[in-house]
């Protein structure tokens, strides 16, 4: 499955993402290896699917991203930091967006329900 989010189609990438969503946590350590993938891509894709799946080794993951500062993991799981709401991911959130952000990502910015998150997706656009 992994294999899948190296694919150029976004389609089968998004097949891949689902995929190992839907297996878990038995899907968690094959991911953390793939964290390390050469291809930034595969990495943010990667760091999306850790922050859906309700893991612990998932949330240290993400955790130890945001203190090591880590921006292309930050950026790929970017969903999951807004969903928890913790003011203190703000600033790097932010600076993944300006390095790393998309149309989607600065449109969930801008709905996150968090001015501050709200203010850098507008800009971003």
């Amino acid at each position: 499955m992994i294999q899948k989010l190296k694919d150029r189609d976004p389609n089968i990438q998004e097949e891949g993402v689902a995929a190992l969503v839907k297996i878990g946590e038995p899907a968690v350590e094959p991911l953390i290896s793939a964290l390390n993938d050469k291809d930034l891509r595969v990495r943010m894709r990667t760091a999306r699917v850790l922050g859906e799946i309700k893991d612990g080794r998932a949330v240290e993951i993400l955790n130890a991203a945001v203190k090591d500062r880590n921006l292309e993991v930050v950026a790929g799981a970017y969903a999951y930091f807004i969903r928890r709401g913790e003011t203190r991911t703000e600033a790097i959130l932010i600076e993944a967006l300006d390095k790393y952000g998309y149309a989607k990502m600065a449109q969930d910015f801008c709905y996150s329900g968090n001015r501050q998150l709200e203010r850098a997706g507008r800009a971003c656009k």
